[in-house]
Formats: C-alpha cells, sequence, structure tokens
C-alpha cells in the first residue's frame, strides 16, 4: 500500500509539475500586445524631442521575451519646424517593424509606403530614406530609425542594444 501511495504522490507530482511548465511555456510564447499612448510628457520621459510636437502616438514593446526593448512613435510637427526632427542626410535603409507594433490611428501609415512588404498581418518591412536618431536619443533608447512619413509626420522606432 505505502508503494502505491509513493507512486501514485510521484505520478501526482509529475502531472502538477508539467502542467506548470506548460503554462509557463505558453505565457512566454504569447506575443504581448502594445499599448498605445498619446501623452507627450509620458514620451518624454523616454525620448528627446527636437522641438514642439502637435500630437504624438507612442507605444512600446519587446523584440523576444526577455530582450531588447522598443519605442515606437509618430509625431505631428508644424511643416516649418520638420527640419528639427529629420537631421540631414537621409540614407537607404531596410526597416523592419516589430511584430508586437499595433498598426492603429496614425501607425496605419506604414503599410501604406510604397515599399512595405508585408509578411503576415503584423510584420512589415520596407526599404526608406532613414535620418539619425540623434534628436531623440535617450539611454537606453539609443539605436533606431526615423523616418519621414509626410510634411508634418515623423515616425521614430528605437531600441536598447
Amino acid at each position: 500500500m505505502k508503494t502505491s501511495l509513493k507512486v501514485l504522490g510521484w505520478l501526482v507530482y509529475l502531472i502538477v509539475l508539467q502542467c506548470l511548465m506548460s503554462c509557463d511555456s505558453h505565457s512566454d510564447n504569447q506575443e504581448k500586445k502594445a499599448v498605445m499612448n498619446s501623452d507627450v510628457v509620458a514620451l518624454q520621459r523616454f525620448i528627446k524631442l527636437p522641438a514642439d510636437v502637435d500630437s504624438c502616438e507612442w507605444q512600446t514593446g519587446e523584440f523576444a521575451p526577455g530582450g531588447d526593448w522598443w519605442l515606437a512613435a509618430t509625431l505631428k510637427v508644424k511643416t516649418e519646424e520638420l527640419s528639427k526632427f529629420l537631421l540631414e542626410p537621409p540614407n537607404k535603409e531596410l526597416v523592419e517593424i516589430p511584430s508586437t507594433l499595433q498598426f492603429d490611428a496614425s501607425f496605419a501609415e506604414l503599410k501604406s509606403l510604397p515599399s512595405a512588404g508585408i509578411a503576415g498581418s503584423n510584420s512589415i518591412s520596407f526599404i526608406v530614406d532613414v535620418y539619425p536618431v540623434t534628436p531623440y536619443e535617450s539611454s537606453p533608447l539609443l539605436n533606431g530609425k526615423v523616418i519621414k512619413l509626410s510634411d508634418h509626420t515623423v515616425f521614430i522606432l528605437l531600441w536598447t542594444l
């Protein structure tokens, strides 16, 4: 009787352990969707802004669980202030958008760029003029891409590492 109780105890232990492990791996594999934010003051806690913006939308997310994190923003600016946001010269580069970025509101413009290649519903990349991120850098967000979406809209994608 003691032996069968021990075996039953081990079986229950192994089943519970396997359930816990599968629950953990399932939650790690789920992609967390980015949340849209429009608070300029909160955005300035993460990045520098070279001049006043009329409005902004931004979101953050992870490239991979436990890895780098990113911040993407669209800034509405006055046309006459655009040169403060886009430092010359631009270079033609590949821009890859994180898969967890939400293409809502002003971010929807990214899908309509002429060179946009859509790989699945949440992943796009394109080749476009990319401007230096120098005006926006703020540790730890020191890497990224800046593009001009229109005469009054700038898109910024910054990441760590």
